[in-house]
C-alpha cells in the first residue's frame, strides 16, 4: 500500500510539473490570481512545492462544490500562477496518514 500511494504522488508531482493551463486566460501574476479565486468565494485548502520548486495551491469552496489548483513557476523572472485542473464535488478524506 505504501509503494501504491508513493507512486500516485510521484505521478502528481511529475503531472504538475508538465501541466498546462486550463486556458490562457486562467494565468496572471500570483496575487492577482488568489485575490481573484478569494474574491470568488474559494478558500486556500492545502499547498505544497514540488521536486522542482513549484508552488501548488489548492482552492476549494467551503462545501467542497468547486475546486482548483494553481501552479505557480516561482523559478521564474515573471513568476506566473496558472490554474491547472478544476473540478466538483470534492471530498476531504481526513489528516494524512489516516486510513481511507
Amino acid at each position: 500500500m505504501l509503494y501504491i500511494r508513493a507512486a500516485l504522488i510521484s505521478l502528481f508531482i511529475v503531472g504538475a510539473a508538465y501541466a498546462k493551463p486550463i486556458s490562457n486566460s486562467d494565468c496572471g501574476e500570483r496575487a492577482a490570481v488568489a485575490w481573484s479565486l478569494t474574491e470568488n468565494g474559494l478558500v486556500k485548502a492545502g499547498v505544497g512545492v514540488s521536486e522542482d520548486g513549484n508552488l501548488l495551491e489548492f482552492y476549494s469552496t467551503p462545501d467542497g462544490a468547486i475546486w482548483l489548483v494553481v501552479l505557480t513557476k516561482v523559478f521564474t523572472n515573471n513568476s506566473v500562477s496558472c490554474a491547472i485542473l478544476s473540478g466538483t464535488d470534492w471530498r476531504t478524506m481526513g489528516r494524512l496518514g489516516d486510513r481511507v
